[in-house]
């Protein structure tokens, strides 16, 4: 990885780098693939957890959009 190439050593140096973890997965897919790559360069044991935290692919909507989703449920 070019990231850990240019002397990241951590997940979150390399999410800041990248912005691995910022897509529709919010993570979910990346952020095991990063810890990995990082365990791997760095020699360490993968983490019974990762040190990345991962958010709800959450947006906002408006009033109207909810309300129409409703009508068309009913």
């Amino acid at each position: 990885m070019k990231a850990i190439e240019e002397g990241s050593t951590t997940s979150k140096e390399i999410k800041l780098q990248t912005r691995a973890g910022m897509g529709i997965c919010q993570g979910r897919t990346c952020r095991p693939l990063i810890d990995q790559a990082v365990s791997k360069h760095m020699k360490e044991a993968i983490p019974d957890s990762s040190r990345l935290t991962h958010n709800n692919p959450i947006r906002p909507i408006t009033l109207t959009d909810l309300a129409n989703n409703t009508k068309r449920d009913e």
